[in-house]
């Protein structure tokens, strides 16, 4: 976020686009199983309190692979707290790219315009 900041004109602003949260969790399918060319993917999601975890197991004629994502599951307060301790304010959110109001139990996204603290 400082480096955000830093990077801003003093008129210039921001715009920050995440996945909505409490969006995610509610709607969190937690295993799922698709083929694509012959190669097996097996999914698995889960949310531990504190991030979403995908675990995606391959399976490419035998060969298997293993990766997994883990992201931070920021919510509005969260941004909004990092954005003010770094001279930064949030002008407006928005919950799609329509641009309609920002509502944590039905938008899907989270988008956040910003500007410099003045």
């Amino acid at each position: 976020m400082n480096s955000i900041r830093q990077s801003l004109n003093k008129d210039g602003f921001g715009v920050i686009d995440f996945m909505n949260v409490d969006h995610v969790v509610q709607n969190l399918v937690p295993e799922s199983r698709l083929s694509f060319q012959g190669i097996d993917f097996d999914i698995s999601r889960k949310f531990d309190g504190q991030s979403i975890i995908k675990t995606i197991q391959v399976n490419d004629g035998g060969r298997v692979l293993n990766f997994e994502e883990n992201v931070r599951a920021y919510r509005l307060e969260d941004f909004e707290n990092m954005l003010t301790s770094n001279g930064l304010r949030v002008l407006k959110s928005f919950g799609n790219y329509n641009l309609d109001p920002y509502d944590r139990s039905v938008s899907k996204r989270l988008i956040l315009a910003f500007t410099i603290q003045q």
